[in-house]
């Protein structure tokens, strides 16, 4: 009976392994991601400084800047908008967005590229000023973050502070354009 029990426990034990393993990986995505752009702009954006994002939550947490949530979670007019637009006239969410934006003129976009590509088309508009690198992506909507400037910040990087960690792509302010990564 216990042989038994034990055969059919097996792959109830390796299945909660896995899943063990597949959740500590989404925690570390959220850090490498979420987290360590949040810890970012604490550092050197200004609060006053309106943040554009497509992931709200660990932004909004650790970030006091006004936020405008571009998945239109906690801004649901962002999707009531694109719902309206693809709706009335046929549109696609990425022309809207980007209109959106342009609207609402954000000082900071932070964003997966791979998730909403059309500020990585324009860069002398939407100049990235860091990118994080997400290892073994398991949990968030790309293997990289970046937080770009827009056409309309208000507020400028505060000096670069210690480095946030070794894989962090870390770009020089609009005065500096050589890229640079931290060691």
């Amino acid at each position: 009976f216990l042989a038994l029990a034990a055969l059919l426990a097996a792959p109830s034990a390796a299945g909660l392994l896995a899943a063990g393993r597949v959740h500590l990986q989404a925690r570390a995505n959220v850090d490498d991601g979420d987290v360590a752009a949040a810890r970012w702009v604490v550092e050197r954006v200004p609060a006053a400084a309106t943040l554009a994002v497509c992931d709200v939550g660990a932004i909004k947490f650790l970030a006091p800047n006004p936020i405008v949530d571009l998945a239109g979670i906690v801004t649901p007019e962002v999707a009531l908008e694109v719902a309206r637009a693809r709706r009335e006239q046929g549109r696609d969410w990425p022309p809207v967005l980007y209109a959106y934006l342009e609207r609402v003129r954000p000082d900071y976009v932070i964003l997966f590229p791979k998730w909403f590509p059309l500020l990585e088309r324009e860069p002398a508009r939407f100049a990235p000023r860091l990118r994080l690198r997400i290892r073994d992506n398991v949990a968030l909507a790309g293997d990289e973050l970046v937080v770009y400037s827009t056409p309309w910040t208000r507020y400028p990087l505060r000096p670069e502070a210690a480095p946030l960690r070794p894989e962090a792509a870390l770009l020089q302010p609009e005065a500096d354009t050589s890229t640079r990564s931290t060691p």
